[in-house]
């Protein structure tokens, strides 16, 4: 009697942790920051309503908040781990093997594909140089890792986008996704609790600036990520599955870098 019991106690413990990883998981599905996150960068929402293309970033963010929640909740930290999960919650039409491809292409080459990949894409110059434009934009954030000013910056970039004529209904939809991501994705990890200078030892240790580099980092990756997969492959749904991919993934890299 008394082993019946203590196995019945066993397997409601295993049954609380079990629904507890999945509220996690699906409480993250809601969020567009981390759960635990630091407080919100000024308490400014990283939407803008008058881009219909908007929601490509909040499906990004989406998808990262749930892959971080997996791995906090004890799931697989490998690209197949994060991927095999990522393709359970998402319309993407790639497959796994696809998706570890393009993960591990955007981390190996991470240095050259800002400018050089981006050279080499088929949109036009304007094109190119309008995403150059929301690159620099995100770059400034690590200046002072203030969110308000970029988004100010990023949302007058995307009213130009929308009443510009020297950019097709293509272009259009690719320079207001990349972004949607840029505000989006930066938004993200500037509320990723790392970066809250009263958190534990290891990371108070760590210089706010450097912590600055690594989110401004990912969020750079994301949009690399986006953009190289809406041209060449047409497939938004894919794009964005790639993007928040690569996104925790390029995140912990630059971790490892900072800290090595």
């Amino acid at each position: 009697m008394k082993t019946l019991k203590l196995l019945l106690f066993m397997a409601a413990l295993v049954g609380i942790a079990s629904c507890s990883k999945k509220e996690k998981i699906n409480e993250a599905a809601t969020q567009s920051q981390p759960i635990g996150h630091a407080i919100a960068q000024e308490n400014v929402s990283p939407d803008n309503h008058l881009n219909p293309y908007d929601f490509v970033g909040k499906e990004h963010n989406r998808l990262l908040a749930m892959v971080r929640a997996y791995l906090e909740s004890g799931g697989d930290n490998t690209v197949r781990g994060r991927n095999l999960f990522l393709m359970k919650h998402t319309s993407t039409h790639t497959n796994v093997e696809q998706l570890d491809k393009a993960v591990y292409h955007v981390i190996a080459d991470t240095a050259s594909r800002y400018l050089g990949n981006l050279s080499r894409l088929p949109i036009t110059s304007d094109a190119k140089n309008a995403i150059v434009g929301i690159y620099k934009q995100v770059k400034t954030v690590k200046d002072n890792g203030e969110f308000s000013t970029f988004k100010a910056q990023i949302v007058k970039m995307e009213d130009g986008f929308l009443s510009s004529s020297n950019f097709s209904e293509k272009e259009k939809q690719l320079l207001l996704s990349a972004a949607s991501v840029a505000r989006h994705s930066t938004y993200y990890w500037l509320n990723d609790e790392e970066l809250n200078v009263s958190a534990d030892g290891r990371t108070a240790s760590r210089s706010f600036f450097w912590k600055l580099i690594r989110a401004v980092g990912a969020a750079s990756t994301d949009i690399s990520s986006l953009v190289e997969t809406i041209v060449t492959e047409n497939d938004l749904p894919t794009a964005i599955t790639e993007a928040a991919a690569a996104s925790s993934w390029a995140y912990d890299a630059f971790d490892y870098m900072i800290d090595f």
